[in-house]
């Protein structure tokens, strides 16, 4: 809005002001008395537009756009730790056990599961606990203890919520609002969840009165039995419908997981190391299906992998190792886009062939 208040425009309105017959020249007297004043009125104006774009929820950000948010009840997500399960070998470790893996820490939780069902919380926040597998290094000895590996992610980690996440939610409640039971009731119940990360929700599903929510996790993927389950017991425990939890008396919600679709890719790369090419194109499609769930599976009854978009993937993959191209790209055997009916994708097996 001030843009055209630069130092530079103040200066020469200021000089404008001064009579003729006094040197106004760069390195006068006059000239040096007015220009430090024009250069702070200049900054004044710089913090005057930003203090503009700060009074404005869809233009503010940081610690702002908090204070915007918070006249609505909406508050920034903190960042969380992963809950992972363990599977160990010769003893139960005691719960408060700590291991270590490549540079994090877990930390035993809980082994009502047994052996092959300890889970353990991630000692760092954020998604960073989501990633690591493999065999655990106790902290301290443990008597007995033969193996230990940590496998599934239980409860996704979450970093703290970005701006344009708190926005979008903003948004959503008043563009969308949480009412008496209505479908975005339903979704908000379900997200108030830790770990949740989009919501379908299907009214009438089997007959009147019956309503069925289906979960991902904040990684975009199913939802583990354990966050199925914490969402079902906020929302309506045993699916009995008698108002024991946030759901509306008479109303018989049942909470399950999304189904999952393989994506299987072959395709034979040039000019590159295969096993290296893996890995980024790994990391790169993973982080492709996830934007392509969350913007996508919530809202629509079907949406696609597109095979263009897994090959440009695939290129840039190549491009950033030095290779020069591919052949032969199939996903899940074809070369066509796979379309996805309340699925969502999950990375099967990927074999690139030099």
């Amino acid at each position: 809005m001030f843009e055209h208040m630069t130092y530079e425009s103040i200066l020469e309105k200021a000089l404008m002001e001064v009579p003729d017959n006094i040197d106004k020249r760069q390195g006068s007297i006059i000239y040096d008395a007015i220009a430090p004043a024009c250069a702070e009125l200049a900054q004044i104006y710089i913090n005057l537009d930003t203090l503009l774009k700060m009074a404005f929820v869809t233009s503010s950000s940081g610690e702002f756009l908090d204070r915007k948010c918070a006249d609505f009840g909406i508050y920034r997500k903190k960042a969380t730790k992963a809950i992972r399960k363990g599977i160990f070998g010769g003893v139960v470790p005691k719960v408060g056990s700590r291991f270590g893996l490549n540079n994090l820490t877990y930390i035993v939780k809980d082994i009502r599961g047994g052996m092959d069902n300890v889970l353990l919380e991630c000692e760092q926040e954020g998604l960073i606990g989501n990633s690591d597998t493999g065999l655990l290094i106790p902290i301290e000895e443990i008597e007995g203890l033969i193996s230990a590996k940590l496998v599934d992610v239980i409860v996704p980690g979450e970093n703290m919520e970005t701006d344009e996440s708190l926005l979008n939610r903003q948004q959503e409640k008043v563009k969308k609002s949480a009412t008496s039971g209505n479908i975005y009731h339903y979704q908000k119940w379900a997200r108030d969840i830790k770990g949740i990360g989009a919501v379908k929700v299907i009214p009438r599903w089997n007959g009147d009165y019956t309503v069925k929510v289906i979960v991902v996790n904040s990684l975009m993927e199913p939802a583990s039995a354990k966050l199925v389950s914490k969402v079902q017991e906020y929302i309506d425990p045993n699916k009995e419908g008698k108002g024991k939890g946030t759901a509306p008396i008479g109303a018989k919600c049942t909470v399950e997981s999304a189904l999952s679709q393989s994506i299987d890719i072959s395709a034979t790369i040039i000019d590159a190391n295969k096993e290296r090419v893996k890995e980024l194109f790994i990391k790169e499609l993973s982080s492709y299906f996830t934007d392509l769930v969350s913007d996508n599976w919530q809202e629509k009854d079907s949406y696609s992998i597109s095979y263009a978009k897994v090959g440009a993937i695939l290129l840039d993959s190549i491009s950033q190792l030095g290779g020069s191209d591919y052949s032969n790209l199939t996903i899940n055997a074809g070369t066509s886009n796979i379309a996805l009916t309340n699925k969502v994708p999950i990375i099967g097996t990927v074999t690139l062939n030099e």
